[in-house]
């Protein structure tokens, strides 16, 4: 008897709470827009006085049109012949590097905002020595950090053009004879096209 009382008892609590017709309370209220960007992005520098051109990719997921979490990834498609010397020949580098990509888009629903946010991520450095006829190749590990701030154009709902600027950190186990971590650390201008469900 005792047990259908408190069974009753329950139910009823539990039809009241229904009827009154209450939200529930979270910690983030209201509909979460979700979306996604793929993209192209190329990265204008300059290395050790030469303007050298890194064209990349992107890509990634967007939460509530505020946060992007993704990843980069840019590679220079030719060598580039630099002052770093060698054997009293100019040496030849090629840098590749990516990884995770943090951003914050901040009024994202008008016509121009802004983004903010940072690469971290890993890389190489090739670089050649054809002073020699041993045409000696090394190559070297490296850690990167480049924060980043754009201004974002909405096109449409699905596409988005924008320009930014960044600086490149980058650490390395390189040979200092020939190359140093800041002759590769330095401002850069972004011109970046995104697509997707933006």
């Amino acid at each position: 008897m005792r047990f259908k009382f408190v069974l009753s008892a329950v139910l009823m609590a539990a039809i009241s709470v229904s009827a009154s017709g209450q939200a529930r309370q979270n910690l983030v209220q209201g509909q979460i827009d979700h979306g996604f960007y793929v993209g192209s992005s190329t990265k204008l520098t300059d290395l050790d006085g030469v303007f050298t051109p890194i064209p990349g990719a992107r890509a990634g997921l967007i939460i509530d049109r505020t946060f992007m979490i993704g990843a980069a990834a840019y590679f220079m498609l030719d060598k580039n012949e630099t002052d770093f010397v060698v054997n009293d020949r100019a040496v030849e580098i090629l840098l590749t590097y990516g990884g995770l990509q943090l951003m914050y888009a901040g009024n994202s629903d008008r016509l121009f905002h802004y983004e903010a946010g940072t690469l971290i991520g890993f890389g190489g450095l090739n670089y050649t020595d054809r002073g020699t006829d041993l045409n000696l190749t090394n190559s070297s590990h490296i850690f990167v950090l480049e924060p980043e701030a754009a201004l974002v154009l909405n096109v449409t709902d699905h596409v988005q053009v924008s320009s930014g600027l960044s600086y490149r950190w980058i650490v390395g186990n390189l040979e200092e004879e020939v190359v140093k971590d800041s002759d590769l650390s330095g401002p850069a201008l972004s011109l970046m096209l995104s697509v997707g469900a933006l």
